[in-house]
């Protein structure tokens, strides 16, 4: 399966990948698999799949989460 994410830029879609695998792993302490947040622009360059494994058993999860670039007027 696969799930796209769009919105504004800053609307937080990378963060919302991490958040999610981290909520999967039960823990909030694992490494981000997206870089995300903190500057004044983008973040996301270009549209990237990502799906996480589970840390316990190395399996992968059965879905893959899309990131996009933020849309704004100029794009």
């Amino acid at each position: 399966v696969n799930i796209l994410l769009f919105g504004p830029v800053g609307s937080s879609k990378s963060s919302f990948i991490n958040s999610v695998f981290a909520l999967l792993q039960r823990s909030s302490n694992v490494p981000d698999l997206v870089l995300c947040g903190g500057s004044s622009g983008p973040v996301t360059k270009k549209f990237e799949f990502y799906r996480g494994v589970n840390l316990q058993t190395g399996e992968k999860y059965p879905f893959r989460l899309m990131d996009t670039w933020g849309l704004s007027h100029s794009n």
